[in-house]
């Protein structure tokens, strides 16, 4: 029999599927499914694996699936529709995992007729978002429990009602500004009708501020982002008795795992005053004489004297012309041998990642385009971005931590 690509993928399928299942089938660990309390995670030694199997798989559904097909599934949004009436309509808490119920009792519960009820919900099911395990009974998947989740809703919504409109406007911000870099020349800022900034249009409506908030609340705390990576990620201890200036750092979170691991190190957390407000009143009795708060402008000088300066995903948010202004503020204060680390997201050549991975990362920087003018960058324009704010900043180099979704980007001051 003659080989072929479809075969091939197949074979590698089969290879890596019955690795991952003899891996968990000998260490007594619960196979993937879709019933609600599937963990829905692999053990970290299976990633790889994990990785040539969805490939394969994707590979070998485009090349059976039609293009034009594909063009139409991939290319609609229709997906966010019936998720984000789910979350609307908070049908998922209508009735419990493990119970069972009807396309007429969800209809009244969500106030719709039960025929767009059931086109909605038959259309999230192709998702695995619910099942109807015979006709007329819904029961519940693990998908369709994570919207129960009112944070998951709001990530949902933040989707459909933020970035869905924002993406879609923004091919006309290119056209009306082709090369702006200003954060409010944007598809979200058409969207809104506004020239302000996401954040200030957020900041006057608290609902649409605390979707957007725990939509990257999910993003942050999800696998990928511990604090361990960065505690790994650069040689800490080789500080010595240092101070370290947390910049953007929030309510500190970073910092204090730090602390709690290097006692000698001393850190300020400069974030928004409304953001670093009462932080300290936070903190565990172990770090609190070593981690202190205070209000700062990224874009205004920097007046706190370190040996390093840490921005933990900031950068991504910002255009070249703005970060390049953020590294620029911390001049005037910088002494030879100064560490600058930047922890955000270094993009991967293209192909050298799992496609599902390179397809999430690229989404982000599209993303980023929509609502910011930002963007995600790879080694060689970090590296560039460092070369025109100032050739005296020594570009180190990227390190990325094994399974860790961000990189630390380090760079020194020559003087």
């Amino acid at each position: 029999m003659a080989s072929s690509r479809i075969l091939e993928l197949a074979n590698g399928i089969g290879k890596f599927t019955s690795l991952i299942h003899d891996h968990l089938a000998s260490h007594d660990l619960q196979f993937p499914s879709f019933s609600p309390d599937a963990s829905g995670t692999l053990p970290e030694e299976l990633l790889k694996a994990q990785d040539a199997v969805l490939n394969d798989t994707a590979e070998l559904h485009d090349l059976l699936m039609p293009p034009i097909s594909a063009l139409h599934i991939n290319g609609n949004v229709q997906n966010l529709v019936s998720m984000n009436a789910i979350c609307r309509f908070d049908m998922a808490n209508s009735f419990a995992p493990g119970e069972e119920t009807s396309f007429a009792q969800m209809a009244k519960h969500a106030g719709l007729s039960e025929t767009v009820t059931k086109s909605l919900l038959r259309h999230a099911m192709t998702i695995r978002i619910f099942c109807e395990p015979k006709k007329g009974v819904i029961t519940h998947t693990a998908r369709s429990a994570l919207f129960r989740e009112p944070k998951i809703q709001n990530f949902i919504r933040t989707g459909l009602e933020e970035m869905t409109p924002a993406a879609l406007r923004t091919l006309d911000a290119l056209q009306k500004w082709p090369m702006s870099e200003e954060p409010a020349e944007t598809g979200f800022a058409l969207a809104n009708n506004t020239n302000q900034l996401i954040y200030e249009i957020l900041g006057d409506d608290p609902a649409r501020a605390k979707r957007f908030a725990d939509t990257m609340n999910i993003f942050t705390t999800e696998k990928g982002f511990e604090t361990s990576h960065v505690i790994s990620g650069f040689d800490w201890q080789s500080l010595g008795a240092a101070t370290v200036v947390d910049i953007g750092g929030s309510r500190g979170h970073i910092s204090i795992a730090l602390a709690m691991q290097f006692p000698a190190l001393k850190f300020v957390v400069q974030d928004f005053e409304i953001t670093v407000k009462g932080a300290e009143n936070d903190m565990a009795e172990a770090v609190a004489e070593r981690v202190s708060f205070m209000a700062h402008d990224i874009f205004k000088e920097q007046t706190v004297v370190a040996h390093v300066y840490y921005f933990r995903w900031i950068f991504h948010n910002w255009s070249d012309k703005y970060s390049i202004k953020i590294l620029r503020s911390l001049i005037p204060i910088l002494r030879p041998g100064v560490h600058i680390i930047i922890n955000d997201v270094c993009m991967a050549e293209p192909g050298t990642l799992a496609a599902w991975r390179e397809k999430e990362l690229r989404t982000f920087d599209l993303g980023m385009l929509a609502i910011l003018n930002g963007r995600e960058r790879d080694a060689e324009e970090w590296k560039d971005l460092f070369e025109r704010a100032d050739p005296r900043f020594h570009f180190e180099g990227v390190t990325q931590p094994e399974g860790s979704n961000l990189a630390m980007i380090a760079a020194s001051w020559s003087g």
